[in-house]
């Protein structure tokens, strides 16, 4: 592994003179001013991508920033030779991050506002990286976590990838021997989940290699270290014998599984010889989770996932690139996920227009020019988190506006704060009431951004589902994107990934899903249940367009639990075993509307748990 990084330095050297032969006279400015050309691929074959992403990692956990607790040796090696952003900050949770990093925009402009109700779907007419990638001959791959949109056109395949295996929720409720979806098809997987999408990944890159001359993106979505706290024993026990707490030891073995992981890429691309030619990112999509209250090591850094403080914000991010006359050093000024998509299609000489994206080309920075770097401001925004996810979610705060000195930033509460980050990394020192003129500077350009962009922008609704498409003629409608009217409940009270909808006792209760036809047809109309406990003696409809279909009767079944044992509890819904019942059909006509479940409240017997409805398309 380390010979690896090792051996890159001569390559690099010979392969930059090499370069400036091959590539004179090219433009190689920045696209944010003058978009570059594209490769000639009679020259220099186009790099392969591989981006790496994982899932509430903190700033800390990582050898490499201080971090003595925990073995991440590869990372650290990645880190060290690559170039580092020392300063780099996404969103304060997860799917805003991932349509920022994948359009290069402001979650705000991309129709995200929440990461869950159906809030965490971009717009299915971004031009997403993987489709400006696949319109330039590459081969795109998801493995793992996407959790922006689980329906087609906002799934992965609807969104630029030619293969997806993965999930598209939030999180997962089980680690170990579960389930995951190729495509669109729901397949059986055994191991750990990381190693899992780790295999599929490297198949995938091995696959291109030998089939074709394409070069590809190979986006690897780790779902941790995110809870269910569920890691291989035998690291937990590593770390378990060192002293460490169940929960952070089971959050330090997943760090080690995942750099464990990122060897296995790296030895398969050296393998394939495809290393030096291969562009690889690492980062993590917001700040670690702290459930309970329980902290660890995050550098010194204040706040946690869900807070606009640096310690929800701040992540790190390494661009590893052999071939790429890249200066190996430290980053210093700030930059933020919008900047990923404009920097990787400058490095790729992709052209763009300028005003296409809210994010910066990084390229200057990384190869340390004499390019001239202005002075810039980075905006923070996180949502609101209500049950039904479309009543007035966005609001001015929390929110935080950043520069290379300053930090404004204001939670819930409104209660703006300001701190210089040079002097005061750990934000110990609140200078709003002795540096007042910079506060309201800060909050005046934040509120002009702010304001500026809900008004274009919003307002901000749940899209519907999509229904009709002939390539997906089954679609999904989960319990926990429902939209809860009145009388029903999430069973775990948030409503987050794997949830389920449970109706009130002696009153009607109900939940809908806002749709769009696109085809007429005749739908089947399926629903998942459970019946824990006395069973369930009453009606339950579906209804769309002035129809419905009614159960004639539901038979009483008991779910068991799938998910094994967690190393520590959060209180997550569980994977459970659940109950088919086909309702009946209906004939839906194009436009838009709602799809409404019903509980009838007449009955003695009251226990239904509502998982899933499926429409399949006949």
């Amino acid at each position: 592994m380390k010979k690896i990084f090792a051996a890159r330095l001569i390559y690099i050297t010979f392969f930059s003179v090499l370069t400036l032969v091959l590539l004179s006279g090219c433009n190689k400015g920045s696209t944010e001013t003058s978009p570059a050309k594209k490769l000639d691929s009679q020259l220099i074959p186009q790099p392969n991508i591989v981006l790496i992403l994982t899932d509430d990692q903190g700033y800390g956990d990582l050898g490499f920033n201080g971090n003595t607790e925990l073995s991440t040796p590869t990372l650290d090696d990645l880190f060290s030779q690559g170039v580092s952003f020392d300063r780099f900050y996404v969103s304060p949770v997860c799917a805003p991050t991932r349509a920022s990093l994948l359009t290069g925009k402001h979650y705000l402009k991309t129709g995200v506002f929440h990461v869950t109700r159906g809030g965490e779907k971009m717009k299915p007419l971004l031009n997403t990286l993987p489709e400006r990638l696949k319109q330039n001959g590459y081969m795109t791959g998801l493995f793992g976590k996407w959790h922006n949109g689980l329906q087609y056109p906002h799934d992965p395949i609807g969104q630029g990838f030619d293969e997806f295996y993965g999930f598209s929720a939030g999180h997962l409720s089980e680690y170990f021997n579960n389930y995951l979806h190729h495509n669109n098809k729901k397949v059986k997987y055994q191991g750990y989940v990381a190693d899992a999408i780790t295999d599929k990944t490297i198949a995938f890159i091995n696959q291109i290699n030998q089939k074709t001359d394409q070069p590809f993106f190979a986006m690897l979505s780790f779902n941790t270290p995110h809870g269910p706290f569920q890691s291989p024993q035998a690291l937990f026990e590593k770390y378990k014998a060192q002293g460490q707490s169940d929960l952070n030891a089971s959050i330090y073995a997943m760090m080690e599984n995942i750099d464990n992981n990122v060897a296995k890429v790296i030895d398969a691309l050296e393998k394939s010889g495809e290393l030096n030619n291969t562009i690889i990112l690492y980062t993590s999509d917001n700040g670690p989770a702290f459930p309970k209250g329980l902290t660890r090591y995050n550098a010194g850094l204040k706040g946690h996932k869900g807070i606009v403080d640096e310690g929800g914000v701040r992540a790190p991010l390494t661009i590893f690139w052999p071939d790429g006359d890249l200066a190996t050093h430290k980053v210093l000024p700030i930059t933020q996920h919008i900047d990923i998509t404009p920097t990787l299609l400058s490095l790729l000489k992709i052209s763009y227009e300028a005003d296409e994206f809210d994010g910066r080309d990084l390229s200057p920075l990384m190869r340390k020019n004499d390019t001239p770097w202005q002075e810039r401001y980075l905006y923070t925004h996180r949502f609101r988190i209500a049950k039904d996810s479309s009543k007035n979610p966005i609001h001015p705060t929390p929110a935080a506006i950043r520069s290379q000195q300053y930090l404004a930033m204001a939670g819930e509460n409104k209660q703006w704060q300001l701190y210089d980050l040079i002097a005061d990394p750990g934000q110990q020192n609140d200078l709003a009431n002795t540096k007042p003129e910079i506060l309201a500077d800060y909050k005046a350009k934040f509120a002009t951004w702010y304001e500026k962009t809900i008004a274009e922008y919003g307002p901000y609704k749940t899209m519907p589902i999509e229904i009709g498409h002939a390539s997906n003629k089954i679609v999904r409608f989960p319990a926990h994107e429902a939209l809860i009217e009145e009388n029903a409940e999430y069973q775990h009270g948030a409503g987050w990934s794997h949830d389920w909808i449970v109706p009130s006792v002696n009153a009607n209760g109900s939940a809908y899903w806002p749709i769009k036809i696109t085809n007429e047809g005749k739908y089947k109309i399926t629903v998942s249940y459970a019946t824990p406990k006395t069973g369930y003696d009453g009606k339950l409809s579906i209804n769309a367009q002035g129809q419905s279909v009614e159960s004639a009767g539901i038979n009483s079944f008991v779910p068991k639990q799938l998910s094994s044992s967690r190393q520590f509890y959060t209180d997550e819904a569980p994977d459970l075993t659940w109950a088919t019942l086909e309702l009946g059909q209906l004939t839906l006509s194009p436009g838009l509307s709602n799809l409404q479940i019903m509980f009838n409240k007449d009955v003695s017997k009251r226990e239904i748990w509502i998982k899933e409805v499926t429409l399949e398309m006949l």
